[in-house]
Parts: C-alpha cells; structure tokens; sequence
C-alpha cells in the first residue's frame, strides 16, 4: 500500500504540499523577474 501502482487521487496532505510548491515556484519566478 506504500506505493499504488494508479492512485486514483492524491490525499489532502500531497495536495497542500504541492500547491505549496507551486506558490514557492511562481514566488521564485517573480523575484527573478524582479516583479
């Protein structure tokens, strides 16, 4: 069960983590654009 082979959907804590990931990426991409 560690690792399905297809996950259906990924669990609440995997959704935040990457929807934290993206706000750090767009964050990143700003900064360097000096926005």
């Amino acid at each position: 069960m560690a690792q399905a082979s297809t996950p259906k959907r990924p669990n609440r804590d995997e959704f935040e983590l990457e929807e934290l990931g993206n706000q750090l990426v767009e964050a990143k991409v700003m900064a360097m654009r000096g926005h």
